[in-house]
């Protein structure tokens, strides 16, 4: 997912973790990049693990880039989340 933010942003925060709907199955990692340098990478989250906060600063940043990956191919069942997902801005 691709946001482009059009005004002057100072942070990104959530809590990234696997969706409860995957049924403590799967295994995924999350990225957030900004301006085409990732900026932050979680562990790998497995279902049924707690969320992993994220705290990104933005600031002199245009556009915020939210990855989900799937760490092998048989973890592509699984949800991932970006939970209580909040951008900061002026």
């Amino acid at each position: 997912m691709l946001i482009d933010l059009n005004r002057a942003c100072t942070a990104y925060d959530a809590q990234a973790g696997v969706d409860d709907l995957s049924l403590g199955l799967g295994a995924l990692r999350f990225s957030v990049y900004a301006d085409g340098q990732r900026l932050w990478r979680s562990g790998v989250l497995h279902g049924g693990e707690r969320a992993a906060p994220v705290h990104v600063p933005l600031a002199g940043r245009t556009t915020l880039r939210l990855v989900v990956e799937p760490v092998s191919p048989v973890d592509v069942v699984a949800v991932g989340d970006w939970a209580q997902a909040r951008i900061s801005c002026r």
